[in-house]
């Protein structure tokens, strides 16, 4: 078990690297997490996930202590600790002035979109990692929007076909009354089906040629322009002769 903090008296900088194991990262946080703001419940699960998984690696971000002994960052990783019931090595770092802890935790955040590009894992990395936080939420494999850069990393691996359509829709979604992201996450689904099929329903959905009357698709059409309330899209639905403007509740969203 890792030795619990003690004050440092002669105010010197201690680093230590330590193997953190869940009943010592609940001790410190209930005697030393005297001076921090709120913990985010969602950031926690997050974390602890990725722990509980194997997810997490090291990546030098330590645990910062103060010289009396106060908990100054990393209160959430230590939450995760307990939460995933799991030990993990952080560099501890002990003697540092209280004064510093307004300095912390204030630099831009790295997106998860950042590190897909950073990793060269394509051009498209915004786009594909909204894809794969969109499919862990409604699938259902996260339990709250909270979803970590390793979780969508490792699920962008499972699923390589995601970031190959993100790559070949380009702006395709536009027209069609889908935000891109939605756009993605159908034309991926459908691919996996039938890539053929996949292709021709989506010309169809936004170009509108060739259906006959009565067709599901065109009913798809306009109920998506209604949604979208653009009117815009619209306009030229109007055109096509998609007779959106005749729809029920169509004022509601003009």
């Amino acid at each position: 078990m890792a030795t619990p903090i003690t004050k440092n008296a002669k105010k010197t900088i201690d680093t230590q690297m330590v193997k953190i194991d869940a009943k010592t990262a609940q001790a410190w946080l209930d005697e030393f997490n005297t001076h921090n703001r709120n913990i985010r419940a969602p950031h926690v699960t997050s974390l602890a996930r990725d722990m509980a998984a194997g997810r997490w690696t090291f990546n030098g971000a330590p645990i910062v202590f103060a010289a009396d002994g106060t908990l100054l960052d990393g209160q959430h990783r230590l939450a995760a600790i307990a939460k995933a019931k799991c030990a993990i090595p952080f560099l501890v770092i002990r003697g540092v002035s209280a004064e510093s802890q307004h300095t912390m935790d204030t630099g831009s955040r790295r997106s998860a979109a950042d590190a897909y590009s950073l990793a060269g894992r394509g051009n498209h990395a915004g786009r594909a990692t909204a894809v794969a936080r969109f499919a862990l939420i409604i699938e259902d494999k996260v339990d709250n929007e909270k979803v970590s850069t390793a979780e969508l990393f490792e699920y962008l691996d499972k699923n390589p076909l995601i970031l190959k359509c993100v790559e070949s829709n380009g702006a395709r979604w536009n027209g069609t009354g889908m935000t891109p992201r939605v756009y993605d996450y159908c034309t991926w689904r459908l691919t996996e089906i039938d890539e053929a099929d996949a292709t021709q329903f989506f010309t169809s959905l936004k170009e509108l040629t060739a259906l006959p009357e009565g067709s599901p698709i065109m009913a798809l059409h306009k109920r998506l322009l209604v949604r979208s309330g653009n009117g815009t899209l619209r306009k030229q639905a109007r055109r096509r002769g998609s007779g959106v403007a005749r729809l029920p509740g169509m004022e509601r969203v003009a």
